[in-house]
């Protein structure tokens, strides 16, 4: 039995991509090649990490197209959907630059990249002074010139540190009170530890009714300085500048 003549040819898919080495045989008897549909005897260069072989036909030449497979991929018309590309071009309306970091996004089509989008980011910036602002009433403190300690300003639907001061001092106007023996201020959460002030006046218990005023007073104008601001600010840095907080009031 005579040996079969082979020689090694290169494999194409329908688009033209390289898929590997093929051994193509001769026919003794008849000296023809078996070839497969879709090859070229051209040898292909090397590979590079990203891109993928393809051959041109029209030039006879291997080309190299970049490959998306296995990458993060984006939908222009929603920044938060992504999803890992499965084929090697883009799908139509996906992009493989990332979005902004912690910002909502749109996508400009002539400068090919992604934008901030100012009304949605402006929107969340306003959420963001609410649900710090209710944090703040909820858990407010701040400390009284009066008592020389850290006091308790909380205001939610179980808890009024201003009404109970209030409720304190017409106690006591009623009933000729001279003041509290102890008053209990702020605990801190974390080492569990309460300040107190002691032999507190009736005039002091007054004097820490309009600090306490005062300090809800702070925190309204500091929310409707930051709306403002918000509100008036015309690009992406003037929105990243705004700092949001309600400490050291």
């Amino acid at each position: 039995m005579s040996n079969i003549e082979q020689k090694i040819i290169y494999a194409l898919d329908e688009n033209d991509y390289y898929i590997g080495e093929h051994i193509c045989q001769k026919f003794p008897d008849t000296g023809e090649w078996l070839y497969i549909n879709r090859y070229t005897e051209i040898v292909p260069p090397e590979s590079k990490d990203g891109f993928v072989l393809k051959f041109n036909k029209d030039i006879q030449q291997w080309i190299y197209i970049q490959s998306y497979v296995g990458k993060s991929i984006y939908n222009k018309q929603n920044y938060q959907e992504s999803m890992i590309c499965q084929t090697i071009g883009l799908p139509d309306g996906y992009t493989d630059i990332a979005p902004i970091d912690n910002k909502p996004c749109i996508w400009n089509e002539t400068l090919q990249q992604w934008e901030v989008d100012i009304v949605t980011y402006k929107q969340q910036k306003l959420q963001e002074v609410s649900e710090k602002f209710n944090i703040a009433l909820v858990n407010g403190h701040f400390y009284s010139q009066t008592l020389q300690i850290e006091i308790d300003c909380r205001r939610s639907n179980t808890k009024n540190d201003l009404q109970n001061v209030e409720n304190i001092i017409v106690f006591l106007s009623a009933t000729s009170g001279q003041g509290l023996d102890v008053y209990r201020g702020y605990t801190n959460p974390e080492t569990g530890e309460t300040q107190y002030a002691y032999n507190v006046t009736l005039q002091q218990l007054e004097q820490l009714r309009l600090e306490m005023i005062q300090y809800g007073l702070r925190l309204y104008n500091r929310k409707w300085q930051l709306e403002d601001a918000i509100a008036n600010a015309q690009s992406q840095s003037e929105l990243d500048a705004i700092s949001i907080d309600f400490n050291n009031l």
